[in-house]
């Protein structure tokens, strides 16, 4: 267990000690925090987090409100902390690694054929972007509601969800129709099964350590990731490939790909609206 691991499990312990206005207050913050930019330090948001705890703990036992000891502005109070927080930029190429990771499964497989395994790496590139981007919106969406009174889902994140679902989904699909072939690389399929193996542990490690609100949101990509694996091993094999190939095998492909998609999005939807503060 690392040392960030060891202070987010003190935390859930401490924070019980709370009264329920109290741990409202905090839980607040801790969201917002935990919502950091990218290249904010991990374990230095925690350990400040930790901090608030311990010194709201204390003063509840004194009597004092969260409100009265932090002010009515819980917002206010995180940004002032956050704005403190160096950036670590370790943990902004993990992130980046992962999003890499995850476009190599949509750029490989989107050039599938029999034969051979291609990749094109401006098509690499614009996923990878495509990906960032839309996380990045999710975040936001759910950040921005954070300190709202008011927690139904409103028609406006609906909406904003659905169309950067539809957005970032219709770009993989039509990126294959823009991007010159120049930019394409044939692998030979030994490789090209390596990397998508290196990439899908390499994502679903990462995904598994990330903080539990992150990572419900990140694990959404994780279903048609491995549905994508588990296609590139039958496509290796003849005797599957054939079927993969044909008429049938596509159907059952995209019917496989379109089901991903809409795991991806409820899952996505879901950890937007019900981030826990585990």
């Amino acid at each position: 267990m690392t040392k960030t691991q060891e202070m987010i499990q003190q935390n859930n312990e401490l924070r019980e000690q709370l009264n329920t206005e109290n741990k409202t207050y905090y839980e607040e913050i801790l969201i917002y925090m935990r919502l950091r930019d990218w290249l904010k330090d991990e374990e230095d948001i925690e350990s400040k987090l930790l901090e608030i705890l311990q010194d709201m703990i204390s003063a509840q036992k004194d009597g004092i409100s969260a409100k009265e000891y932090f002010g009515q502005e819980p917002k206010a109070t995180a940004d002032e902390i956050l704005s403190n927080v160096p950036i670590n930029w370790l943990d902004g190429l993990k992130i980046l690694g992962l999003v890499f990771g995850i476009s190599i499964f949509f750029s490989i497989l989107s050039n599938l054929s029999a034969d051979q395994y291609k990749i094109n790496l401006l098509q690499l590139i614009v996923h990878s972007v495509t990906i960032g981007a839309g996380v990045i919106i999710c975040l936001s969406i759910l950040k921005k509601s954070t300190f709202e009174k008011e927690k139904t889902t409103t028609k406006l994140e609906i909406l904003l969800f659905g169309a950067t679902f539809v957005g970032v989904i219709g770009i993989f699909i039509a990126s294959p129709y823009f991007i010159s072939e120049a930019w394409t690389i044939v692998l030979p399929k030994e490789a090209a099964l390596g990397m998508i193996t290196l990439a899908s542990v390499g994502v679903t490690w990462k995904v598994y350590s990330l903080p539990k609100g992150e990572r419900l949101l990140w694990s959404g990509f994780l279903p048609i990731i491995w549905l994508f694996v588990l296609l590139a091993f039958l496509n290796y094999f003849p005797a599957s490939s054939d079927w993969v190939q044909s008429s049938n095998g596509k159907v059952v492909v995209v019917t496989g790909v379109i089901l991903g998609l809409i795991i991806n999005y409820l899952i996505g939807f879901y950890a937007i609206k019900k981030m826990d503060v585990d």
